[in-house]
C-alpha cells in the first residue's frame, strides 16, 4: 500500500478551531484535544493532501535530556532513495513524528503512533512517558496549511537516542542556544514546527525565552 493510500486520522478544521484560531503554539490548556476526541476520524491520506478544510492529526514529540536541558536535533536526508518527503528533505528539524494511521479498524492513537515514530527513527523503545507540551498550527506554507500538530515531550535519562533510519542523515542532543543559532544560521534551513516549538521547551525546561519570532 502507497503512503497516500494509507487512512490517517484528520479533523475538519472549522470543528478542530470553532472559533478559536491560532498561528503559532497554543498551550495544552486549551480546548483542542476535546474536539480533537470528539470529531476525529479517518480519511484516505491522498484525498486531504492538499485540502486545509481538513487537518491532518500529527504527533511531534521533542526528546530531551532534563540533567543537561539539552534537546535531540537532527538533519533530515537530502537522498530522496532513503528519504521520499522532497519537501522536508535536508531540512533540520528536533521533532520526531508522523501521522496517526487507521490500523485494523481501530483508529491507532497519536501516543501510539508517537511510540511507532520514536521507535524506527531514533531506537528509542521504552523507558519514558510522554507529555503533552501544547499543539502547533502553521498555516503560512502548504504543509502546515494541512496539518495540526500535538507537540509532546519525551524525557530520556541518557543521550543514547541517534539516528537509526536512512532518513535522518544525522543527529545530536543540543542546547537550546546552540538550536537557536542553527535557527539563525543561513546556512541551515529549519521546519517551520521546530521554530515554533523551541521556545514553549525552553520554557519548559526553565531556560530564558527569547521574545524574537523567527
Amino acid at each position: 500500500m502507497g503512503k497516500f493510500d494509507k487512512r490517517i486520522v484528520c479533523v475538519d478544521t472549522a470543528k478542530l478551531f470553532d472559533g478559536d484560531y491560532f498561528n503559532g503554539f497554543a498551550s495544552a490548556s486549551g480546548g483542542f484535544m476535546s474536539r480533537i476526541e470528539e470529531h476525529a476520524h479517518a480519511r484516505r491520506r491522498g484525498d486531504v493532501e492538499e485540502d486545509p478544510s481538513v487537518k491532518q492529526l500529527i504527533g511531534y514529540a521533542l526528546v530531551v535530556h532534563p540533567g543537561s536541558k539539552r534537546i535531540f536535533a537532527f538533519q533530515r536526508s537530502t537522498d530522496l532513495t532513503k528519504y521520499s518527503e522532497k519537501r522536508l528533505a535536508g531540512k533540520w528539524a528536533w521533532g520526531v513524528g508522523g501521522h496517526t494511521e487507521m490500523v485494523e479498524d481501530a483508529n491507532e492513537s497519536v501516543v501510539a503512533a508517537l511510540r511507532r515514530e520514536l521507535a524506527e527513527e531514533i531506537g528509542l523503545t521504552g523507558g519514558y512517558e510522554l507529555e503533552l507540551l501544547g499543539f502547533i498550527n502553521d498555516d503560512s506554507d502548504p504543509i502546515g496549511k494541512v496539518h495540526f500538530g500535538l507537540l509532546y515531550v519525551v524525557k530520556v535519562q541518557d543521550t543514547s537516542p541517534k539516528p537509526v533510519d536512512g532518513e535522518l542523515a544525522q543527529g545530536a542532543f543540543m542546547s537550546v542556544e546552540e538550536l537557536r543559532k542553527v535557527i539563525a544560521s543561513p546556512e541551515c534551513v529549519v521546519e517551520s514546527w521546530s521554530k515554533i516549538a523551541l521556545e514553549p521547551l525552553a520554557a519548559a525546561l526553565g531556560v530564558m525565552v527569547q521574545t524574537k519570532h523567527f
